[in-house]
């Protein structure tokens, strides 16, 4: 992979095939392939091939993907979010979930995609899962998230420490 990378540029072909063993089951391959895609733009048709394969469970593999989702302009992260909501796989939509809370943590185009979300939860009804509800819910309304180690397990508030001194 590393000699058919070398050109400072992509050309399509090549990002083409990096696509496609980005797909393997080999995840020793597939990283290689990840980190070579991460250094260049990805037309639209490459991001909707890197959206089906949110269908998987591997965690390693969907973060990687997110990475790759997450570095696009603000509107065609969106639209990745709109195309994994409406997906007929549970694992597409709970990583349009997912890529909306990153969004919204990162504080980009977060009102637009909390009204995408309550859109989505009333479009759903009754049929919403419970597990999308919940994370559906985490991004609506952060107050609602579950305890961390950096908010002391939510014994208190990490604003109001002191800040620490170097000696």
């Amino acid at each position: 992979l590393a000699k058919i990378c070398e050109p400072r540029t992509l050309s399509t072909k090549v990002r083409q095939t990096l696509i496609a063993i980005a797909g393997e089951p080999n995840r020793y391959v597939r990283e290689a392939a990840l980190k070579h895609l991460k250094k260049s733009k990805l037309a639209e048709d490459e991001v909707q091939t890197l959206e089906g394969y949110l269908t998987r469970k591997t965690a390693d593999f969907r973060r990687s993907i997110f990475e790759l989702l997450l570095n696009r302009a603000d509107k065609l992260a969106v639209g990745t979010i709109d195309r994994l909501l409406s997906a007929g796989d549970a694992n597409q939509r709970a990583a349009g979930i997912e890529l909306a809370r990153r969004m919204v943590d990162d504080e980009r185009m977060a009102e637009p995609i909390r009204e995408r979300l309550r859109d989505y939860r009333e479009a759903k009804g009754k049929r919403l899962a419970s597990a999308e509800a919940e994370a559906i819910e985490i991004v609506l309304n952060p107050a609602s998230r579950p305890p961390t180690l950096e908010d002391g397990l939510g014994l208190f508030d990490p604003a109001d420490r002191t800040p620490t001194v170097a000696p």
